[in-house]
């Protein structure tokens, strides 16, 4: 379970604008974040987060795996101008 006094808080105005560095902040911080919009309160986790804490080793591989294939079906669709 995760503690929500543990994690900052971050009151969202206008989140259109305000998601990019939200998310690069929650990425560098390494843990939940606390959003809020519209009063309504949303946690955001870093993807590694989520690997560590909530997956078992099988399916942070089998994970890690399907992450591989679609980087390398997106950069072949990128070079082939497909995409």
């Amino acid at each position: 379970m995760i503690d929500l006094a543990k994690h900052p808080y971050i009151p969202l105005s206008n989140p259109e604008k305000q998601m990019e560095p939200v998310l690069n902040f929650c990425e560098a911080w390494g843990d939940p974040l606390i959003l809020d919009y519209n009063s309504r309160k949303m946690i955001l986790m870093p993807f590694a987060y989520y690997l560590n804490h909530f997956c078992t080793a099988d399916e942070v591989e089998e994970i890690q795996k399907q992450l591989d294939e679609y980087r390398r079906e997106s950069l072949y669709l990128r070079s082939s101008g497909r995409f």
